[in-house]
């Protein structure tokens, strides 16, 4: 009974993961990017915690929320414009 909950349990966090790369794709992000965007919205933290939170290079966090603060400015620049 355990080994089924366990598997059904692992299904349902692909098809979380599937859902949110499609999304994220749809909005021109990257999973990455999106899965970072979800954790921050709920607890700030710095790059070197949520690489290994993520089991990523800090390099790869940096890279992902830079990319995200120029989508913000351009969003900011449609805006404002």
């Amino acid at each position: 009974m355990e080994e089924k909950l366990l598997a059904l349990l692992e299904r349902l966090a692909q098809a979380e993961r599937a859902l949110l790369t499609r999304e994220a794709h749809r909005l021109g992000l990257t999973a990455t990017q999106a899965h970072l965007l979800l954790h921050l919205a709920e607890r700030p933290q710095g790059v070197v915690d949520l690489a290994a939170l993520f089991a990523l290079t800090p390099a790869t966090v940096s890279e992902a929320l830079a990319a995200l603060e120029r989508v913000r400015d351009e969003l900011a620049a449609e805006v404002g414009s």
